[in-house]
């Protein structure tokens, strides 16, 4: 071998080595940026990132070659080395993760047996439920609320632990609401039963209605004695009812008077209507009104009164009814002696126009007669124009016909 081939092979060694350690260097920087991604992910909340990134530089060791073994081994001892840091980090979060838990799970029993109470007059009892104060369970319950906040914990920890709290909060706030929606029940029932009363006895109308309202009046303060209040609601009440009774009474001293002037403004409605107005519509007013002023109560004097207005509406109501009767009937007859006598031309129109069908009729037969015998198309065509026209004159005189029978047939039919 020469000199040059020598040459050429040593150059050639020197370039396949070079090219080695290049790949080498490449293949340890491509793990190495891996490892250093997996060290971001190793300081994150969650985990399961780092360990699927895990499984990818696991992969990348297999796969890159050719690497130094030094550079393996290193690699790997810093691979292994910051999953041991991993594992010991998620396990001290486990630990202190049972910690939390168990820390609110000891608050959770404080705040269900530190707080009860047996006589407290804030809460109504619950069968099979103890009672708390109020005050102290609350604010030991925003502490707690605080730790949910602050503290890490396993979801499942965090639902259990959650749920329970929740249970105690709805628990003692049931207690809480228990009074207060008992009390506001209570009261917005009584109240409206209150308030039918006072509008019964602000108009009662009627002795019955009057009663109806004492009655509703009794059956209040009734409830009010025996039902469940807060002491606001309760002084609410009573108020209430006793404004209520005060309309009642002043209900009862205006209730004649009352249907005496209502009485009588509607006798003179009657007299104005009888008048004025429509005497049919004033016998059926004056109908009602005495009908309705048997369940009134009103002095004799203004019975008497309001009875003398009533008759006198019905008097002159009667009185224009029978003039309109007459007048009515006069008129009538004239309407009908008209109509008779619409009745008597349409008829002599249809005669008239039945003759003059008859004329053009034999008009028509003379013509054909006369095309018959024509000597020329010319005169004969003409002949038969002539005769067109007369058809159509009367299809017009039968159209008029028929117009004037069905006005005499249909001002026959108002007649009956």
């Amino acid at each position: 071998m020469g000199k040059r081939d020598q040459d050429a092979n040593r150059k050639r060694d020197a370039n396949e080595e070079r090219n080695f350690f290049i790949a080498v260097l490449n293949n340890a920087r491509t793990v190495q940026e891996k490892i250093d991604k997996l060290k971001e992910l190793s300081v994150g909340p969650d985990y399961r990132p780092f360990w699927d990134y895990a499984r990818i530089v696991v992969t990348t060791f297999k796969e890159t070659k050719p690497l130094l073994k030094v550079d393996r081994e290193r690699l790997w001892l810093e691979y292994e080395e910051l999953c041991q840091d991993v594992k010991k980090t998620m396990a001290q979060r486990d630990e202190m993760i049972k910690e939390n838990a168990s820390k609110i799970k000891e608050e959770l029993g404080g705040l269900r047996y530190n707080h009860l109470t047996s006589d407290s007059p804030t809460f109504v009892p619950i069968t099979g439920m103890p009672k708390y104060h109020a005050k102290e369970f609350w604010e030991h319950a925003k502490q707690i609320s605080r730790m949910f906040k602050e503290l890490k914990l396993s979801k499942d920890d965090r639902n259990q632990l959650w749920s329970t709290f929740q249970g105690l909060c709805e628990e003692v706030r049931s207690q809480q609401n228990k009074l207060l929606a008992e009390s506001s029940r209570n009261r917005e029932l009584i109240s409206s039963l209150i308030n039918d009363a006072y509008w019964h006895g602000t108009n009662p109308g009627t002795k019955e209605a009057l009663d109806e309202a004492r009655a509703m009046q009794t059956e209040n303060l009734k409830r009010i004695k025996e039902s469940v209040f807060t002491k606001e609601d309760k002084d609410a009440l009573w108020d209430q009812w006793r404004q209520a009774n005060e309309k009642i009474h002043w209900g009862s001293v205006g209730l004649r008077e009352s249907n005496f002037l209502n009485a009588r403004q509607e006798a003179r409605r009657c007299q104005e209507q009888a008048f004025y107005g429509d005497p049919h519509q004033a016998i059926k007013d004056v109908k009602e009104l005495h009908g309705g002023l048997r369940g009134q109560y009103m002095d004799k004097d203004q019975r008497n009164e309001t009875q003398e207005s009533i008759s006198l509406a019905w008097e002159k109501a009667m009185e224009r009814i029978q003039e309109k009767n007459n007048e009515k009937n006069v008129k009538h007859n004239e309407w009908q002696q008209r109509q008779e006598d619409h009745i008597r031309r349409w008829e002599n129109n249809i005669k008239k126009a039945e003759g003059y069908i008859e004329n053009l009729e034999s008009q028509i037969e003379k013509l054909q007669d006369q095309v018959d015998d024509a000597r020329t198309d010319e005169f004969a065509d003409r002949l038969r124009d002539w005769i067109k026209e007369k058809e159509l004159k009367i299809m017009d005189v039968r159209g008029s016909i028929h117009d004037f029978e069905d006005k005499i047939y249909s001002v026959r039919d108002r007649l009956k």
